[in-house]
């Protein structure tokens, strides 16, 4: 009989903590089903924004009617409205404005990386004509990457090897690709191939690091003022993933604090746009025609490969286009 009395009293004890421990299981298998579908809703959406960019780029005309990246036009805002919008479908609140407001509040920026600078979708408070403050998010200026050495001079890097530079001993401002600036200029990191690389590979994700980190510090204070109590934090992101994103224009989202269930969901999605990787040029003989093609439809057989349009024309191949 004592023994029933201490199985029952046992049963008793452990009932409740093996049920609230079924529960806590139940939950987090759930948290983690709905994170995985979140996290695909955002990659997607910075993949649909990505692929804007690049339906959308311009190329602003030059002298010689080639391309130059020096001159691409972003469709920033085109790109951010599809990424926001297909949040809004996944979540089902495509037509609920109140809802869209208050996801603003879980999203502290949103980061185009550009050629030449960095820009920022970001919360900014300002009056209105009738004297009322509003915050809303709107676009920054352009933020550039920029180098100053000990010597005090000027680097601004872009997301290739073109780079302006002020040479601060003679002056003077030079531009141009690094491979043919260090034919003009005594500058030390203008001499270096790989050092040139490693500080503007570092200038870029920095000064991205710092702007993201400055932003979403503003954020805490403004969602804090609408009544949310969540720190927003500047994610980790590993360095794989870094060089991957200043490798070509890419668009960068964070989501953070976004309530679900007795979790909260914090995710970053990073989409590429591919904009600047463009194609090979095969070479080759037709007809004693010298022609060149893209990769995407290169003849079976080719003389030479040439990284550019301009590269093969130089070499005097008329460049064919894909239809």
């Amino acid at each position: 009989m004592r023994l029933i009395k201490w199985a029952i009293f046992f049963v008793c004890i452990i009932l409740p903590f093996s049920w609230t421990h079924r529960q806590q299981v139940k939950e987090y298998r759930h948290k983690l089903i709905v994170e995985e579908q979140y996290n695909r809703w955002m990659n997607t959406a910075v993949d649909d924004a990505a692929h804007v960019l690049k339906e959308t780029a311009t190329w602003k005309a030059t002298d010689d009617s080639y391309e130059s990246n020096k001159q691409l036009i972003l469709n920033k805002q085109q790109s951010v409205t599809t990424l926001l919008q297909s949040i809004y479908v996944n979540l089902n609140i495509e037509d609920d404005v109140v809802a869209q407001q208050a996801l603003y509040l879980y999203i502290p920026a949103i980061t185009i990386v550009g050629y030449d600078g960095a820009y920022f979708y970001v919360n900014e408070r300002y009056a209105t004509m009738q004297g009322d403050e509003r915050i809303e998010h709107v676009w920054k200026p352009v933020e550039p990457y920029s180098y100053v050495d000990q010597q005090g001079n000027v680097y601004t890097f872009t997301l290739d090897s073109y780079v302006t530079v002020y040479d601060a001993s003679a002056r003077q401002w030079i531009r141009g690709y690094q491979h043919e600036l260090k034919q003009r200029s005594s500058l030390s990191l203008l001499q270096d191939d790989v050092r040139f690389d490693d500080v503007r590979r570092m200038t870029i994700i920095q000064t991205i690091q710092q702007k993201l980190a400055h932003y979403i510090n503003r954020h805490n204070e403004w969602a804090r003022r609408n009544g949310v109590s969540y720190l927003f934090t500047m994610p980790t992101i590993p360095t794989e993933q870094w060089n991957n994103t200043i490798n070509d224009i890419s668009i960068m989202s964070f989501i953070q604090g976004m309530s679900m269930g007795a979790f909260t969901y914090n995710h970053y999605a990073l989409g590429g746009s591919r904009i600047l990787q463009r194609d090979s040029w095969y070479a080759s003989i037709q007809n004693n025609v010298k022609v060149a093609y893209p990769e995407r439809c290169a003849p079976s057989t080719y003389i030479e490969i040439f990284a550019s349009e301009r590269e093969a024309a130089s070499k005097g191949y008329y460049v064919k286009r894909c239809y």
